[in-house]
């Protein structure tokens, strides 16, 4: 521990892991457990040693994970994106040892709190894992196809919402909550990958982006929040619908900015995931106890 602790700092694992963007996993796993709780009327007794265990794997530990395993298999390209080495993390090869051990270390501890989870939760916590890394990984490193890394990068955000709702009880997914939740974590993805279009052209990397062009990754993304919000329109009534206005009217102010001001709303988008998820996170708990 002492020599993985000088060869890769706890500052610099926390770094890599991108603190802006732990609410992504951890708001949806959080989402899950509250849904079963309202769904079997538990309510508190969701908060268990195991649950609250599991909050902070999709803390720290699951975006070391998602964000790690990028970063280690993403170098050569990520040298290339100003955006990679100025805004985020570039880690250089010197550190992927390290890398790697920190996320054995901290990822092993839950693996053995899965023994006594139910069967779908240890499922889709696996599905998780898989997810988290094929998505850079090879041999299929979904990022570099287009569609498929949408496809994979939702089933990112969503399998830890599925773990959460079966860890906590629930029985039987609604299908059209996982549709809506896909259309809003693909529009998402493919969002995040506009500002890398040139860099990842250069490198030779295709994405759902590169593949559609600026132009039209935005209307897709706008179509896909559309979609999402028509679906959720049924459990989140009114604020549900406002929110998904929001967010097709940044895709449209996206279309009228230049590259470098829509790298600057880019950077606010986690603000407005963040909020938009307390507000569902309210509405549902609101819902539950006033109807």
């Amino acid at each position: 521990m002492n020599r993985l602790m000088r060869s890769m700092g706890f500052n610099r694992i926390v770094q890599i892991s991108r603190p802006r963007f732990w609410i992504y996993v951890a708001g949806t796993y959080a989402l899950g457990c509250l849904v079963a709780a309202l769904e079997s009327g538990t309510n508190f007794a969701v908060i268990r040693p195991d649950t609250v265990a599991f909050l902070a794997y999709f803390l720290l530990p699951a975006n070391l994970l998602i964000y790690g395993v990028n970063d280690i298999f993403d170098y050569e390209t990520d040298r290339l994106n100003a955006k990679k080495v100025e805004y985020e993390a570039l880690v250089a090869p010197a550190e992927h040892r390290g890398l790697i051990e920190w996320i054995a270390l901290l990822t092993a501890p839950f693996l053995v709190l899965l023994v006594s989870a139910p069967q779908e939760a240890v499922f889709s916590f696996l599905a998780f894992l898989l997810f988290a890394v094929f998505y850079s990984a090879g041999p299929i490193r979904a990022k570099t196809t287009p569609f498929l890394d949408c496809l994979i990068s939702s089933s990112i955000y969503i399998t830890p919402a599925v773990f959460g709702f079966h860890l906590a009880g629930g029985e039987g997914v609604e299908p059209m909550v996982l549709i809506a939740g896909y259309a809003w974590g693909s529009a998402m993805h493919a969002y995040s990958a506009v500002p890398d279009i040139e860099a990842d052209r250069r490198s030779g990397t295709a994405t759902v982006a590169t593949f559609l062009g600026r132009t039209a990754t935005l209307l897709f993304c706008a179509a896909l929040y559309a979609m999402a919000t028509m679906i959720a329109y049924r459990w989140l009534g009114v604020p549900g619908a406002i929110l998904g206005a929001v967010y097709v009217g940044v895709m449209a102010v996206s279309l009228m900015r230049k590259d470098e001001s829509l790298f600057q709303l880019y950077k606010a988008f986690p603000l407005l995931n963040s909020f938009s998820g307390m507000v569902i996170f309210v509405w549902l708990i609101a819902l539950a106890y006033f109807g």
